[in-house]
């Protein structure tokens, strides 16, 4: 997380010398019409959401060569940012919810991308074990392979 956080923030910086003088950088910002709990509560649904659907169609081995995870995604980003972008402003990412907003100054509501985006993701993680228990289990029934010194070496000279 702070990898992105780094890079939301730099890329914020790039953006912000390229534009000139006068131009302002957009970034997400908790609607005022709305108090933080509704935008919180907007951020936890839709980063479940987001997350979920990353581990369901990126990363399983059932979805193997299915080239159709991207617009699965992008879909899912585009749902989120339609449906509560004007509450929440839509980060969906703690990375995106924290770079820009304090690059631009507009430091305001910045816990809601924090704790909203841990607990919609931590959601999607149990989630996403409970409902593909396959994917565990045939890690765990697989047999070790030989790496790094067993594979050269040999494991009699271990």
């Amino acid at each position: 997380m702070g990898a992105q956080f780094i890079g939301g923030f730099l890329g914020g910086v790039v953006a912000k010398s390229q534009l000139g003088k006068g131009i302002t950088i957009g970034h997400p910002a908790v609607n005022p019409e709305f108090d933080d709990y509704a935008a919180l509560s907007c951020e936890v649904m839709f980063t479940f959401m987001l997350c979920y659907i990353v581990l369901s169609t990126a990363t399983v081995k059932k979805s193997e060569g299915n080239p159709f995870f991207g617009l699965c995604i992008g879909l899912t980003v585009t749902a989120g940012a339609y449906t509560v972008g004007n509450i929440s402003g839509g980060a969906f990412n703690p990375a995106v919810g924290l770079g820009l907003p304090v690059l631009a100054g507009g430091a305001g509501s910045l816990w809601v991308y924090v704790v909203g985006d841990f607990i919609g993701a931590i959601f999607a993680a149990v989630a996403f074990v409970l409902t593909n228990p396959e994917e565990f289990l045939a890690a765990a029934e697989e047999p070790k392979r030989a790496t790094g010194l067993e594979a050269n070496v040999g494991s009699d000279a271990l």
